[in-house]
C-alpha cells in the first residue's frame, strides 16, 4: 500500500489485508472504518456494533471473531479487528465510506533523485 490514490480502493485494500493475515497468529488484521456523514456522530459506537454485528451474522462469523476498538465520534471511524472475509463485508455496507489498513508499510517520504 503505496501512495497511489488507487491503492486505496476496496479492493486493493482487501488484498493488502488478505496479504497482512497470512503473518498474523490469529488470520486478523487491524483497519481504521470511516463512515458517511449521514451518521451523526452520537451514533457512531451504535452504527459500528450494528454493521460488524450484520457482517458476523452475513458470514456466519461469531462476533468474538471481529472486535470494534475506539470510537471517534469527531472522525466518525472506529477500528476493527476482525479476518479479511469480515471487513470485506464491512467494506460492503452502505454507511462506510472507507476502510484503511491500521498498519501501512510505507508512509516515509522518500529523497528526490537529482
Amino acid at each position: 500500500m503505496g501512495r497511489d490514490p488507487t491503492s486505496w480502493d476496496p479492493p486493493a485494500v482487501i488484498a493488502a489485508l488478505r496479504r497482512q493475515a497470512q503473518t498474523s497468529p490469529d488470520g486478523t488484521v487491524s483497519v481504521q472504518v470511516f463512515l458517511t456523514q449521514a451518521v451523526a456522530p452520537d451514533a457512531v459506537a451504535d452504527c459500528a456494533r450494528h454493521i460488524v454485528g450484520g457482517a458476523c451474522d452475513a458470514i456466519g462469523a461469531r462476533e468474538g471473531r471481529a472486535q470494534v476498538g475506539r470510537v471517534s465520534r469527531i472522525a466518525r471511524s472506529f477500528t476493527l479487528q476482525a479476518a479479511p472475509s469480515l471487513i470485506e463485508r464491512v467494506i460492503g455496507d452502505e454507511r462506510v465510506s472507507a476502510v484503511l489498513p491500521s498498519q501501512i508499510d510505507d508512509i516515509r517520504p522518500k529523497p528526490i533523485d537529482a
